[in-house]
């Protein structure tokens, strides 16, 4: 059950990130790294 989150997580984040890249908005991708470090250091 938690493996199916943090799998489902990894792929929203992966998206995220490609979306930022791709609009090239550095600032969300900075934004969204601290998200997930958060996340997982909560987890």
């Amino acid at each position: 059950e938690a493996n199916e989150g943090v799998a489902t997580y990894h792929l929203i984040a992966v998206l995220m990130l490609a979306s930022n890249f791709l609009c090239k908005s550095l600032p969300n991708v900075v934004i969204t790294l601290f998200f997930a470090e958060f996340y997982f250091l909560l987890g």
